[in-house]
C-alpha cells in the first residue's frame, strides 16, 4: 500500500504569459452560475515535475495552484522550466509520445466525478464508497479528495450560489507499468465502465448531436497521462467569492 510519505511524481504546467487556464464564473440574469471554460486549454507553457508525498500534494500544492496552472499526471520527470507545447514534431509536447506512463515508477489515477441527472454524491466519502462497489480495493486505498474548481461559490454577502458538486479523487498506484500500453489503459477503462453499469452506477449521456454515450459516476476518459487536470483557482466575476474546502488526505487501511 502507498503511504503518505512516499514521493509520487506529477507535473505542474504553467500557461505562457500568465494566461487563464481555469474556468471563469459569473451569474446569469436568472441568478444561476455560468461556467465559461473557453480558456481551459494550453498551446504552450512551461512544466515542472515534483516528487512529493500525498500529504504534501493535498496540503501544500493543490490549495495554492494559480489560475494559469494545471496538473499533468504523467509520472515522467522533466527539467524545471522546460517548454512544453500542445503538439508538434519537435520539442516536448503534451502527447502520449512524450508524456506516457513509465514502468517501475509510482503515479496517480484520477477519479473525476461531476453531478449528473442520475447521480450526485453528498461528499467525496460517498463517491469513494460508491466507486468501491465496482473498483475492487478502492475503499482500502490512500486517497486525496479535492472539490472541483466551480464548487462552493457564493455572493459576497454569503448567499450560496453553488455549494457541493464535483470531486477529484487522487488514487496512488505503486507501479504504473501495466498502464504503459495504450491497449491496457483502454481495457481498464472499458472494464471499469462495464463493472459500474453492473453495479447500477451507469448512465447514458446524450451529446448535442443526439448521440448516446455510455458513462458512469467517474470519468474514465481522464486517465490518459497527458491530460490536463484543472485544479487552479477560477476567475470570479465581481460580487462572487469562493469558499472551497481544503483538499483532504486519507491514509487508507
Amino acid at each position: 500500500m502507498m503511504v503518505g510519505d512516499t514521493p509520487i511524481p506529477f507535473s505542474i504546467v504553467t500557461k505562457s504569459d500568465g494566461g487563464l487556464m481555469s474556468k471563469s464564473l459569473s451569474l446569469g440574469d436568472d441568478g444561476k452560475l455560468i461556467k465559461a471554460s473557453s480558456m481551459c486549454w494550453m498551446t504552450s507553457g512551461t512544466i515542472e515535475t515534483l516528487h512529493v508525498s500525498m500529504r504534501e500534494l493535498a496540503t501544500d500544492i493543490l490549495p495554492n495552484l494559480r489560475s494559469d496552472q494545471g496538473l499533468i499526471l504523467t509520472n515522467r520527470t522533466f527539467e524545471p522550466g522546460e517548454k512544453v507545447y500542445r503538439r508538434g514534431i519537435e520539442g516536448l509536447t503534451r502527447t502520449r509520445r512524450d508524456m506516457g506512463y513509465e514502468a517501475g515508477v509510482p503515479g496517480y489515477l484520477l477519479l473525476d466525478a461531476d453531478p449528473s441527472v442520475s447521480y450526485r454524491a453528498d461528499g467525496p466519502g460517498q463517491l469513494t464508497d460508491d466507486a468501491a462497489s465496482f473498483i475492487p480495493g478502492l475503499g482500502d486505498c490512500a486517497a486525496i479528495a479535492a472539490h472541483s474548481t466551480s464548487t462552493w461559490i457564493s455572493r459576497a454577502d454569503g448567499t450560496p450560489v453553488v455549494e457541493g458538486g464535483g470531486f477529484h479523487i487522487y488514487v496512488p498506484v505503486a507501479d504504473m507499468g501495466p498502464l504503459t500500453d495504450p491497449a491496457a489503459l483502454k481495457w481498464l477503462r472499458d472494464r471499469v465502465l462495464a463493472r459500474a453499469w453492473n453495479a447500477g452506477h451507469g448512465h447514458l449521456f446524450v451529446d448535442k448531436a443526439g448521440n448516446q454515450h455510455a458513462r458512469c459516476i467517474v470519468d474514465c476518459g481522464v486517465w490518459l497521462p497527458e491530460r490536463l487536470v484543472f485544479e487552479g483557482a477560477p476567475r470570479l466575476a465581481p460580487g462572487l467569492v469562493q469558499r472551497r474546502p481544503e483538499p483532504t488526505y486519507a491514509t487508507g487501511g
